[in-house]
């Protein structure tokens, strides 16, 4: 929740300055590797301690892991579909994704910190 907040606010602060984030990152194959190893690592993680398939709202939490753990392998195996991928959703959904993350940050923080 924290991250989707934090990320949300910034993007939304300067546009700009993600976006090219963004495209830098596939220009660069040691933080690709390195973005690939830590995707897997903390996938895993929340894999491993919240695989928990009910029909509520944590499942998005293990959605997350899963996905997570997907894009992870992409980076490290095919480096070039992720960032296919990522261009195509990226230009159509750039000027909705800093608020987007932000809403669903506040959704996560509701459920994490709030909801019992």
């Amino acid at each position: 929740a924290i991250m989707f907040l934090t990320i949300g606010i910034a993007a939304i602060k300067d546009k700009l300055y993600y976006q090219k984030i963004v495209k830098d990152t596939f220009k660069n194959k040691s933080l690709m590797l390195m973005f690939g190893f830590f995707t897997i690592t903390i996938s895993y993680l929340i894999i491993h301690f919240h695989n928990i398939w009910q029909y509520n709202w944590t499942v998005i939490i293990t959605l997350f892991g899963w996905l997570g753990l997907l894009k992870g392998i992409l980076f490290i195996i095919h480096p070039k579909i992720l960032e296919r991928l990522s261009n195509k959703v990226f230009i159509r959904l750039r000027n909705i994704m800093p608020y987007t993350t932000l809403v669903f940050g506040l959704i996560l923080a509701y459920f994490g910190f709030f909801y019992s």
